[in-house]
């Protein structure tokens, strides 16, 4: 993934500042081995980056794009996070789930890196994710990158035996201070998977499977239908063919042409579907919004799916469907 990837590229440009720092010390053959590595390294970043590069059709781009070209007041109205409100989403939710409590953690182990001489490698792979998430793009489910990169970076410092034998009591009392920090991150990590763990059992992940079930019992796959939004392809995965006829696919293009993101009134009118299938992770801005274009082309809601994308101890996203059914021709 682009993620591991980031955090992977960091780490290997450590490992080449490491080599060229301790490069007088060793011979030529252990110097030779070091290019060779770094070559190979180059070049599998640059195939990875090669093939990971977005192309400027992507669904992100493309909305982003579109609501760039929106009339300041519209793009108001849809409540879009700031930078700095994403930032501190990104910490909060990578740590210790508030935003102090979790900054005060990063600062704690930025200095303890400091100490270890290690301050560039924390700040290369946790700053670099938390400004790429800020920044470019990501969600709650990102978070977990930050923490897994954090962690690394605190490891690679961490001091060996040899050193800590020989350790002065203001460098003691610095790893006490990192090991209580982290005893309290994994403990109050643990309390929240948990909790989520337990309302995983209690609420259903998603509306899909609920969707499908109705979809079925209503024998709705006898007529064209259309779906809204990448999240129908969790109901297409129930039946053995795509049944959406307004998308050519069983699996979603996140790219142009935007089937499905878009729904096409020149196609519902010319295929005049029986049933659309619309998912949401914001039924109120649905209910909203969508349904009432629907209705005004003669559908009616008939059923509707509900679920619960938790995140440590709350409801990141609903994952819901709604089925709506044409009443007039």
């Amino acid at each position: 993934s682009l993620h591991g990837t980031i955090l992977a590229g960091c780490l290997g440009l450590i490992y080449v500042l490491d080599a060229y720092r301790a490069r007088e010390r060793l011979d030529a053959r252990v110097r030779r081995k070091y290019w060779i590595c770094i070559g190979v390294m180059a070049a599998v970043f640059v195939f990875i980056v090669l093939i990971l590069k977005p192309t400027p059709d992507i669904e992100e781009f493309v909305l982003r794009r579109q609501f760039a070209q929106l009339p300041a007041d519209a793009r108001a109205q849809m409540h879009i996070p700031t930078l700095i409100g994403k930032l501190s989403t990104v910490i909060s939710g990578a740590f210790l789930d508030w935003w102090m409590p979790s900054l005060a953690f990063v600062l704690l182990a930025a200095a303890w890196c400091f100490s270890r001489r290690r301050l560039l490698l924390f700040l290369l792979s946790v700053g670099s994710l938390i400004v790429f998430y800020a920044a470019v793009h990501g969600a709650a489910h990102h978070h977990g990158s930050v923490f897994v990169a954090a962690i690394c970076a605190v490891w690679i410092a961490w001091p060996s035996s040899a050193e800590l034998r020989s350790a002065t009591a203001r460098q003691r009392l610095g790893l006490q201070g990192i090991t209580a920090s982290l005893l309290c991150l994994c403990a109050l990590n643990v309390w929240d998977a948990g909790v989520v763990i337990e309302r995983e059992y209690l609420y259903p992940y998603s509306g899909a499977q609920d969707a499908a079930t109705y979809l079925k019992s209503v024998n709705a796959t006898e007529h064209p239908m259309f779906g809204f939004l990448f999240g129908v392809t969790a109901v297409d995965a129930y039946f053995d063919q795509n049944i959406f006829a307004n998308m050519p696919t069983s699996f979603f293009h996140h790219g142009l042409p935007l089937f499905g993101t878009n729904l096409n009134i020149d196609d519902l009118h010319r295929i005049n579907p029986e049933y659309v299938v619309a998912y949401s992770i914001e039924p109120d801005l649905m209910l909203r919004e969508g349904i009432p274009q629907l209705t005004a082309e003669g559908y009616q809601m008939v059923h509707f799916s509900d679920g619960y994308y938790l995140y440590k101890r709350a409801v990141f996203e609903r994952e819901t469907y709604f089925i709506l059914r044409r009443m007039r021709p």
